[in-house]
């Protein structure tokens, strides 16, 4: 169970801060807003909503608030990469921002309800899983995903402006093949100019980079599905050993007055 609950971990710190340190850029470029406010508004969400975390435990246990929770950012994670301004953003990126409020704190308090003879050290693994993940898989996978798919579309659209704008180096994740994208340095100042003032070839290159950015969002939808599985194969595991429950440390005194 505890491996299980570092695994859950690692790809809540891949959902929720890899996540983050990608979606004010990807918004500005997808939805033409301040993504910056996008980042502001769901920590806001977080903020108040944390504050009423105990009532909603109580009443539906710790997994399956986790298991709503995966549910919710999944869904906010394959909206946002379908929205592009108004309404749709906001609910999506409100759905988003629900859905990740209650990730971290209610794991963490998971592992000291369920493994709390492990104390400091236990759920200082846990924390450092979920920060590691973000820093080494969730940025570089998301931006793996996006340069993949902004290259792919840009090659079939344009094959001699993706030889302009290709970047000089191939790129890899993981397992997976090595991608080369667009040049940075070149195809960045695109997306910070109005649209007004681009010709047709950096317009098509602007698309390919916003296209890009909207994959990544979807294809990032999927770590939340299977946190939701993760959770839900918890919640039966327990079910079927008469159910979640707190475990409590005896103390020296009553041990000793058992004896």
């Amino acid at each position: 169970v505890l491996i299980a609950l570092l695994l859950l971990h690692a790809m809540v710190g891949y959902v929720e801060l890899g996540t983050d340190s990608w979606i004010a850029n990807l918004m500005t470029n997808i939805a033409g807003m301040k993504g910056i406010l996008l980042l502001v508004y769901t920590s806001s969400i977080m903020f108040a909503l944390r504050f009423f975390a105990g009532p909603i435990v109580h009443r539906i246990s710790p997994l399956g608030l986790l298991f709503c929770c995966s549910v919710l950012a999944m869904i906010g994670l394959f909206w946002l990469g379908n929205s592009t301004a108004g309404m749709a953003v906001f609910l999506a990126a409100t759905t988003y921002g629900v859905g990740k409020t209650f990730f971290w704190p209610t794991m963490l308090g998971v592992v000291s309800e369920r493994f709390p003879k492990g104390g400091a050290l236990t759920l200082g693994a846990i924390g450092a899983a979920g920060v590691f993940s973000a820093g080494f898989l969730g940025t570089p996978g998301i931006g793996y995903v996006q340069d993949y798919y902004s290259s792919q579309k840009l090659h079939t659209d344009a094959p001699a402006l993706y030889q302009q704008y290709a970047a000089p180096e191939a790129k890899g994740f993981l397992f997976f093949p090595k991608t080369t994208g667009l040049d940075g340095t070149r195809a960045v100042p695109l997306m910070e100019r109005p649209e007004g003032q681009l010709n047709d070839a950096e317009k098509t290159v602007r698309s390919a980079v916003i296209y890009g950015g909207r994959m990544s969002l979807k294809w990032t939808a999927l770590i939340p599905l299977i946190m939701a599985v993760g959770y839900l194969l918890l919640i039966l595991y327990f079910k079927a050993r008469g159910g979640y429950r707190q475990v409590h440390i005896e103390s020296t005194a009553q041990n000793a007055s058992a004896v």
